[in-house]
């Protein structure tokens, strides 16, 4: 079993060189495969070959798993207008017909039903499997090595749970298929399920026999990978949109009106839609006019890898054959067009949600952060264009605080509405629907106003602007927009690299698929999971085995499994702060003189934070009795401002002017952790401190300069910093976090930016024409300097033969 574990590392990989000796002792301990699947052999309606661990197994592998069971989610939940923070409390899995659902215990009397042939007298129950698919490098390097891969999520389980590692299941991956080709063979699974339910053993309550079916609720992905999974041309076809028909040509969407739709939500596409669309571009590729299929892909914006390969096909079979073309295509086998239409219960179009890391983070924080650095000079940043994900996120919650005076009124307005929108985007929880939804399409609002503002173009021209407009229909059907993140797959594509490097890349799809399967079966076996045993029926390992993952944190980090920490008391004594001192003995609980105290490290707040002095700016000191480690938090008082900051639209602490400034408080008052900035700006610090430097963990000689604040009196509670925003907003008046809209007639200012966007457009277009029109002439003049050169030598040439024709004549003539 240890080897095993070793084995299957996903982050610690052996040579083959060890695995072979590995394998070879197992098999003289006579121990065998138990517990896993072999991947299985697809090839798609174009001849590509590919492997697929099976959706099916890796679902089964969750139902008969202790671990995994007893988190399991499978009804929608009605908050009745209380938080939601699940998926399945928002609206997307109500939007199933009920006996699409899995079936609740009634005491009716018993009806025909075909769900009960299907159950065969077992529970049966619906498991929702999102699938995410992108394109992905197979080398470390920077060598570009392109597979398509695919993963999977059990979407009944909790979302902080999905956010680990652990829970990712590897489906398949191709350097050949294309994902509408990988994921043809993965309908043909859930669709299968529908009619032939996977059997498997249920491991809760005793454990039993269940039945499951399969259900697709969405399809997270970055998105160039959504508008290819949606049948859609992507973001620069004429209409940019894969949720709704919002566009038109260049020049139409200059145009007062369509130009004003980009700022909000158009008339939404639908899967029937895009089928018939598609339909009708291979009925017009039957008479093999390639123009119209063309004209009709650039109207709608549909268009489909599946579909266009069979496309190309008739058309060339077209110019021969036009009689039988309809009867050969039926003969054709695969799919004719993208499989995900097919899935009962699935709209591509409206199914494929508002994802945060590329939309928000490399969308629309990147596009802010290259509008500032460009007009900066060069020396001012270093590796400005190197920046990821990670750093965008700290950029939003910091910009507001650090740029003021470095840029111009109209983009500092952006950078305002942008770092306000993004807290309420990263929220785990949404308390009040109705209220949340009200407070982001406002601030949605005002980022594209402001965007507008500084550049009209770029509400046509990125997509990412327009897509931000549609979070606001995602977030009631889909929940919070974090539960649609793709960073932990981003981050599992480390793992998958990590066995492509390794591999000899001879048969990678079925390499890669054989190495994912094997880690499951560790991790199933490991967490207590259960197989069927020939002799013994439903078994699982021993005790030992699982304490082999309960009791060692190294392998719960090297396996992305973070289960639950429990809160510890660690004291610590340290040196007696003489403010706290005073404060407590004038206090009116002060203890006995002679109970015995000490400095404390931290202090757990409420919502489970760790806090330290100095860490915030009101906790002054934290101590606690030595004998029974009862505590008690010395804070400092500010007093909250009835007004916004000027500035930054942002509520403000000030010091109250007493004698009292601090007070003494029980551990248990301690609610969160909150981020507060000092008003620098209305101190007028400036950055006259210095420090040394520090590298290699040493102090150097060199020295940094630093900002040195004036006073300690003045803050300001940063309502663009993610943590607790909810939290934040919810103990301070509405008055002071209610969001203003930038204009109150949007429409009339639209139609202002439309009318500019004109008219910078038109002279754009006449500098580029005549631009054109200079590389034409100059072109030509090349040419004929080219050309000049070698008439000379031709007519030099023609001279010189002309003057020895004339010679020898001469010569003939004086013979004669």
């Amino acid at each position: 079993m240890l080897l095993d574990i070793i084995d299957n590392l996903p982050r610690l990989w052996l040579s083959t060189s060890q695995i072979r000796i590995f394998l070879w002792m197992l098999r003289e301990l006579g121990i065998h495969n138990m517990c896993g699947s072999e991947p299985v052999a697809c090839k798609s309606s174009t001849g590509n070959v590919f492997y697929v661990n099976d959706l099916r197994d890796s679902i089964a592998r969750d139902m008969s798993n202790p671990e995994v069971t007893k988190h399991l989610q499978f009804y929608p939940e009605d908050t009745e207008g209380g938080p939601v923070s699940e998926v399945w409390q928002a609206n997307r899995w109500k939007e199933f017909d009920p006996s699409e659902l899995t079936p609740i215990n009634s005491s009716a009397p018993s009806m025909p039903n075909p769900l009960r042939a299907l159950a065969q007298g077992d529970d049966l129950y619906v498991i929702m499997v999102p699938l995410w698919g992108d394109d992905v490098s197979g080398n470390k390097s920077k060598q570009y090595n392109k597979h398509i891969n695919i993963y999977m999520a059990n979407s009944c389980l909790p979302g902080q749970l999905l956010q680990q590692e652990y829970f990712v299941r590897f489906v398949l991956t191709s350097p050949h298929a294309t994902s509408p080709e990988q994921f043809a063979a993965l309908c043909d699974q859930i669709n299968d399920t529908h009619t032939n339910p996977i059997k498997c053993y249920y491991a809760r309550d005793g454990g039993r026999n269940c039945h499951v079916i399969l259900r697709a609720p969405g399809l997270p992905a970055d998105n160039p990978q959504q508008s290819e999974e949606a049948s859609h041309m992507g973001g620069n076809a004429n209409h940019p949109c894969r949720k709704c028909k919002v566009g038109g040509t260049g020049k139409e969407k200059e145009s007062d009106d369509i130009y004003e739709q980009f700022y909000s939500p158009g008339e939404p596409r639908n899967a029937k839609e895009i089928h018939q669309n598609l339909e009708e571009q291979i009925l017009w590729a039957m008479y093999g006019i390639d123009k119209d299929v063309a004209a009709m892909q650039t109207n709608t914006g549909t268009k489909d890898k599946v579909a266009q390969h069979w496309i190309d096909t008739l058309l060339e079979k077209a110019k021969s054959i036009v009689n039988e073309l309809t009867t050969w295509l039926k003969e054709q086998p695969g799919d004719k067009i993208n499989p995900l239409l097919d899935i009962a219960g699935l709209d591509p179009s409206q199914d494929t949600p508002v994802e945060l890391l590329h939309t928000v983070l490399l969308g629309i924080i990147k596009y802010v952060w290259h509008m500032l650095n460009t007009s900066w000079t060069g020396y001012m940043i270093q590796y400005r264009n190197n920046l990821i994900g990670k750093h965008f996120k700290t950029l939003m919650q910091t910009l507001p605080f650090h740029v003021h005076g470095l840029v111009t009124p109209t983009q500092f307005t952006l950078i305002k509405a942008v770092s306000a929108l993004s807290p309420l985007l990263w929220v785990h929880e949404i308390p009040n629907m109705e209220e949340y939804l009200c407070d982001v399409e406002t601030l949605v609002r005002n980022v594209l106003d402001a965007f507008g503002d500084e550049d009209p173009v770029k509400i046509i021209i990125k997509i990412k602007l327009h897509l931000l407009a549609h979070i606001t229909e995602d977030i009631p059907r889909f929940g919070p927009p974090i539960r649609n993140s793709t960073e932990v797959f981003e981050g599992f594509n480390a793992i998958f690299r990590l066995c492509s490097v390794l591999s000899n890349r001879q048969a990678p799809s079925r390499d890669i698929a054989l190495k994912f399967a094997s880690m499951d079966r560790l991790k199933h076996m490991l967490s207590g999971g259960f197989w069927k045993d020939h002799d013994h029926g439903w078994v699982q390992a021993g005790p030992s085995v699982l304490k082999v993952l309960r009791d060692h944190p190294i392998l719960q980090r090297h396996l992305g499994w973070v289960p639950a920490s429990a809160i510890e008391p660690v004291p610590q004594l340290k040196a007696f702060n003489m403010k706290a001192y005073h404060c407590l003995r004038y206090h009116q609980k002060a203890p006995s003189g002679e109970s015995q105290w000490c400095q404390a490290a931290c202090i757990t707040a409420q919502n489970g934070d760790r806090c330290t002095p100095g860490q915030l700016c009101t906790i002054a000191s934290l101590i606690i009795m030595t004998s029974n480690l009862d505590g008690i938090i010395i804070v400092d008082l500010f007093s909250l401002g009835k007004n916004l900051h000027p500035d930054l639209q942002c509520p403000v602490l000030c010091r109250p002017i007493t004698n009292s400034q601090a007070e003494v408080l029980a551990p248990t008052n301690l609610l969160f952790m909150f981020n507060a900035q000092h008003d620098c700006r209305m101190a007028q610090c400036k950055a006259t401190a210095v420090q040394a430097c520090v590298q290699e963990w040493q102090v150097t000689d060199k020295m940094e300069k630093l900002v040195a604040h004036e006073d300690e009196d003045h803050f300001i509670i940063n309502m663009f910093a993610l943590h607790n925003a909810m939290l934040l907003r919810s103990m301070l008046p509405h008055t002071l976090i209610s969001p203003s809209p930038l204009y109150t007639d949007r429409k009339m200012h639209h139609l202002e930016l439309a009318k500019k966007l004109r008219e910078t457009q038109r002279i754009k277009r006449a500098k580029t024409q005549e631009k054109r029109k200079m590389e034409i002439e100059i072109a030509e003049r090349i040419a004929q300097e080219e050309w000049e050169p070698e008439l000379e030598a031709q007519q030099s040439s023609s001279k010189e033969e002309g003057e020895e024709m004339y010679t020898q004549a001469s010569k003939r003539s004086r013979t004669s």
